[in-house]
């Protein structure tokens, strides 16, 4: 994570006066900074993305499942991926394709009871001129990065 990192979250919600007041004032300029960076993903998204992730966020959604599905082999990115988050009613999914990179990060002693615990916070980024990263830190620390090209996502609510 390049703006929204687990050590400013971690200092906003501590009991140090003097860090969080820190922190806080690093997340809005890191906040100003980050929304410069995603308008830049207008034409590299699919619209109905674009606009989903500049109005909708999934902090405090749960993680319900996360699916890997390896196509027929020889396919030039044969990799797909699905994660649904959950809160109270609402069920949405995020499916990717053309995957060049995936990382998933299960930070074990820090899951307890709650597994990766809740959607914190994302970053959607540009890596180079074909690929966008995003990258979901959950609450327990774990996250996944995944790399696609232009264009490789979409989000769905589910009935």
């Amino acid at each position: 994570m390049r703006y929204f990192k687990d050590s400013l979250w971690t200092a906003i919600n501590s009991g140090n006066i003097e860090a969080k007041k820190l922190a806080k004032i690093e997340w809005k300029d890191n906040t100003r900074q980050y929304l410069f960076e995603y308008m830049k993903l207008e034409k590299r998204l699919p619209r109905e993305v674009f606009e989903h992730f500049l109005t909708i966020d999934f902090h405090d959604y749960r993680l319900k499942e996360y699916k890997i599905i390896h196509n027929h082999y020889g396919d030039p990115n044969p990799i797909q991926l699905f994660i649904t988050v959950t809160k109270d009613t609402e069920l949405w999914t995020i499916e990717y394709n053309q995957i060049k990179k995936l990382n998933i990060d299960v930070v074990v002693e820090e899951i307890g009871n709650r597994g990766m615990d809740d959607w914190g916070y994302h970053e959607l980024l540009i890596v180079d001129e074909k690929t966008i990263s995003h990258e979901i830190l959950f609450a327990s620390g774990s996250t996944i990065l995944i790399y696609f090209l232009d264009n490789g996502i979409s989000v769905r609510k589910e009935p």
